[in-house]
């Protein structure tokens, strides 16, 4: 609702705008081509002629006109209020402080989530006004506004004792429909997967109702009742409280969900990846990609490989690609190598080449050993200690985050497979969960240890994920790879940690770690997922394990050090 009034402003006669805050209507309202705000008056304003405020009606907001500017307040009590806000004064009684103040000096109305005190100036009763929660006074309606909470009514009936016993109840059990509202939730955790467990909050809950389930257990821990797994019996929840004005909040995984929004089909991911390209490359890239679907190389592969494959034939321009030679690939490697461009880069062009001839157009006369690679060089990871490790794991306050971030560590798992981690993946008895589809397509075991058990209980209790172990703020589809990285370079500022460190980082130091305290080198390949023993063995060049045993010939020099 829209009150309009007269208003003189800088020596002009304008159509004056207050309404109680909405942000639809805000919103709307500065659609208006001509409306602006005053600050020195504390409201907005259009010029006054017919053709604004014909404007102004165009907006499909309710308008209503007054002489004058309105009392806000006033304006906004509602019929369905009088019955709260009209109420009968008791009879006072004196406050702790001596001071009885006149019955027909104080009136006090609630409204909005809020208690409006319009009295006469005195001391004491001002002093007690602004000790309240959310105190302040509002100048345009003259009065004083406290948030309405059961602590601050308290405080006020004790003073003021404006209340009879009838109305005081009737506030008082508005205020806490207000502040502590009827909610069920219904969810299940990685811990209870063949229970669904029921939360009731709010005043004047029925509880009644679930206590006569059978088969139910009530955990007090975490405040929750765990029933069977029976769809009838969810339905009956579910109507039972919403019959009675609760709000019912389903987290029960649901089959006919679509959870996954991302999840699209082969063709639809490469007519993407070929809109990023010139239409010429089209052809070849369709081909290109058409051979690496039918071989199931993964997305990340072929999406790796077709970049360097177009810069390939932007190189060769005009001839025809199917006919190179060793030498002319050859050339091109070394205008690359001329680059400042990394040898891994250098290396997936020889891949992606090399995939073309051998895979797409089956040149067998092609010598492919002949193209020339360049040396690679010798890069260890970037390693944590245990001290800065628990320190990246202590920084963080969000549960969810910090459940990130365990599971990183304490299963050493790839961003990408975490983020594909579903609830029914964490086989809880058996301390483990099950890693699908992984690098190269495999399945894989990882531990599931006590400390992440513990997270995962707490995590999985708050935030009540359905499908994906780590939901995106929709709760159907995962959370983004770009949002781990962010709580990742949180925890680093958190903490005081300057290293380079990514996701990744913390499975390099799963697998350091492990190593450092004595763990077999083919356990850890197993956890891992390598392929080949080779890619595991990198952390024995970082371990502390064999090196600790290492005495320093400068040790056994037996020097004495003497300060400068």
């Amino acid at each position: 609702m829209l009150h309009i009034f007269p208003l003189t402003h800088k020596e002009k006669t304008l159509i004056g705008i207050i309404f109680a805050y909405d942000a639809k209507i805000t919103a709307a309202l500065k659609s208006h081509p001509s409306v602006l705000y005053s600050k020195t008056n504390s409201c907005y304003y259009i010029p006054y002629n017919k053709a604004q405020f014909s404007a102004l009606k165009s907006l499909g907001i309710p308008i209503t006109s007054h002489t004058s500017r309105p009392d806000l307040y006033q304006s906004s009590i509602k019929d369905s209020d009088r019955t709260v806000k009209t109420l009968e004064p008791a009879p006072m009684a004196s406050n702790t402080n001596g001071d009885i103040p006149a019955n027909n000096s104080v009136v006090i109305c609630f409204n909005s989530n809020r208690l409006w005190i319009k009295m006469k100036y005195n001391h004491v009763d001002i002093e007690l006004v602004r000790s309240l929660s959310g105190a302040y006074w509002n100048k345009y309606q003259l009065q004083w506004s406290v948030v309405a909470s059961i602590e601050n009514l308290s405080k006020i009936q004790v003073h003021f004792n404006y209340w009879n016993d009838q109305d005081y109840t009737k506030i008082y059990e508005i205020i806490l429909l207000t502040a502590d509202p009827k909610i069920v939730e219904l969810y299940s955790t990685p811990e209870h997967k063949d229970k669904i467990c029921v939360k009731l909050k709010g005043h004047g809950i029925d509880t009644d109702f679930v206590q006569r389930i059978e088969n139910i257990t009530y955990e007090a821990e975490f405040r929750r009742w765990l029933l069977p797994i029976n769809q009838l019996l969810v339905t009956s929840i579910i109507d039972h409280y919403s019959n009675q004005g609760a709000k019912v909040i389903n987290r029960v995984y649901q089959k006919n969900v679509h959870y996954k929004k991302n999840n699209f089909s082969n063709e639809e991911k490469q007519r993407h990846l070929l809109e990023k390209f010139s239409e010429k490359y089209h052809c070849l890239l369709k081909v290109y990609t058409d051979t690496m679907i039918r071989r199931n190389n993964q997305w990340t592969t072929i999406q790796t490989y077709v970049p360097e494959i177009v810069k390939y034939a932007e190189f060769a321009g005009e001839q025809d690609l199917t006919n190179a030679s060793e030498a002319f690939i050859n050339q091109y490697l070394s205008m690359l190598s001329g680059k400042k461009i990394s040898v891994s880069t250098i290396h997936t062009a020889i891949n992606a080449i090399k995939y073309y001839y051998q895979k797409v157009i089956f040149r067998q006369d092609l010598k492919i050993e002949q193209l020339v690679r360049p040396k690679k060089g010798f890069h260890l990871p970037t390693i944590l200690s245990t001290a800065e490790t628990n320190g990246i794991l202590q920084s963080l306050a969000n549960v969810k985050h910090i459940c990130l971030l365990y599971v990183l560590y304490g299963c050493g798992v790839r961003l990408n497979e975490l983020l594909h981690i579903q609830m029914n993946d964490v086989w809880w008895d058996r301390n483990q969960i099950i890693i699908r589809s992984g690098k190269g397509d495999k399945d894989r075991i990882v531990m599931l240890s006590q400390t992440l058990k513990q997270i995962l209980r707490i995590y999985s209790d708050e935030y009540k994920p359905q499908l994906w172990l780590f939901e995106g703020q929709d709760r159907l589809t995962q959370y983004s790879e770009r949002s781990v990285q962010k709580v990742v370079k949180s925890a680093l500022v958190k903490a005081g940690i300057t290293k380079r460190v990514t996701p990744h980082t913390l499975r390099h130091c799963f697998a350091t770690h492990l190593m450092d305290s004595g763990v077999q080198l083919p356990y850890i390949q197993a956890l891992l997922g390598h392929k080949d023993v080779k890619t595991t063995m990198i952390y024995t060049h970082v371990t502390t394990q064999s090196i600790a045993n290492v005495v320093s010939p400068l040790d056994g020099l037996h020097l004495t050090i003497k300060k400068p």
